[in-house]
C-alpha cells in the first residue's frame, strides 16, 4: 500500500471510507426498525439542566396533568423565592424526586430525549410535558393555582393554617395555600 500515490490514494481513502460508513448502515437500520418510537429525538440537554429536573419531577408527580405541572412549579418557584434559595434545589428537595422506591428511581433517568424502551404513545406526551416546562420557563403559562403554597397527594392532608387554594383548572394533586 505504500506504493499508492495521487488519485489511486485519494480512490483508496474515499472507498475506505464509504466501505467502514456501509458496514455500520445495517445496525443503525435494525435498531430505528426495532425502536418503537422509529425517529427518536437526541438527548442534548445537560442531565443535570434545572428543565430536565422540572420535568422528572412533573412527571413523578403528576404524570400528564398539565395544569398540575404548571401549578406545582409555580409552587416552587414562589417558595424558593421567599426562602431565597435556588429554584432548583427547593424543586428536588420539596418533590418526591429523591424518594428511595423504583418510580423515583427510574424517573431520575429519564432523558431529555425520547425513552426508546417506551410507546410512541409514552414519548409524545413525554415530549409535551418537556416541551410545558420550556414554556413554564419563558414565563408563556398563567399560574393555574395563584394563591398556593403547597401541594400534596391523596395521602396528605392540610395541617396547622393549611387550606385548600382555589385553582382556575382542576388538579388531581390538592394544592394548598396558608391562612394570614
Amino acid at each position: 500500500m505504500t506504493h499508492l500515490t495521487g488519485h489511486t490514494a485519494g480512490n483508496f481513502a474515499f472507498l475506505t471510507i464509504v466501505l467502514c460508513c456501509a458496514a455500520l448502515l445495517p445496525s443503525r437500520i435494525v435498531r430505528a426498525e426495532s425502536s418503537p418510537v422509529g425517529d427518536m429525538q437526541q438527548d442534548t440537554r445537560d442531565p443535570n439542566d434545572p428543565l430536565l429536573w422540572a420535568a422528572r419531577v412533573c412527571y413523578l408527580e403528576a404524570t400528564w396533568r398539565q395544569s398540575d405541572c404548571v401549578a406545582l412549579l409555580y409552587v416552587t418557584q414562589r417558595r424558593a423565592r421567599n426562602a431565597r434559595r435556588p429554584w432548583l434545589d427547593l424543586l428536588l428537595h420539596y418533590s418526591a424526586i429523591n424518594a428511595n422506591n423504583p418510580r423515583a428511581l427510574e424517573v431520575r433517568a429519564f432523558p431529555w430525549s425520547d425513552l426508546p424502551e417506551r410507546s410512541v404513545s409514552f414519548n409524545r406526551n413525554w415530549r409535551r410535558l418537556r416541551d410545558l416546562v420550556t414554556e413554564f420557563a419563558a414565563g408563556k403559562l398563567p399560574n393555574p393555582c395563584p394563591r398556593a403554597d403547597h401541594w400534596g397527594g391523596a395521602m396528605d392532608h392540610a395541617r396547622g393554617r393549611m387550606v385548600p387554594a382555589h385553582c382556575s383548572t382542576s388538579t388531581a394533586n390538592t394544592f394548598y395555600m396558608v391562612r394570614r
